[in-house]
């Protein structure tokens, strides 16, 4: 009987611990570089929560339309992946989870580095 009302007193806070967990969000804010002179000029956002094994995020490139990206994680933190954009082109993510988690993309230009805690 003892075990039953430690049990109905902890199941409560077991479950308040999960349902208050929210995964941070880190940000990278730059310009390009890479392949075309326009590169530098190009003005990126960048958004990461990785979280369950996954890596989830957005990148917006200034005056363009939003990109998102779900890739799963692996063993060793790293993710990657190709993004569709316009025109049956694509973009490569690639990045590491940790403190702080880094984020590369590589296509028409390249952008990315060491991402800040939100």
């Amino acid at each position: 009987m003892r075990v039953l009302r430690v049990v109905a007193l902890v199941a409560p806070l077991l479950l308040i611990g999960e349902v208050g967990h929210a995964a941070d969000k880190f940000v990278w804010d730059g310009t390009g570089g890479g392949q075309g002179s326009k590169c530098t000029a190009y003005v990126f956002h960048m958004e990461v929560v990785i979280d369950n094994g996954r890596a989830v995020g957005r990148w917006q490139q200034k005056g363009r339309d939003e990109r998102k990206f779900d890739l799963p994680v692996k063993a060793d933190g790293t993710f990657e992946g190709e993004v569709p954009i316009s025109n049956g082109n694509t973009v490569y993510v690639k990045g590491k989870a940790g403190n702080p988690p880094t984020i590369v993309t590589d296509g028409y230009c390249s952008w990315g580095g060491p991402m800040k805690k939100e």
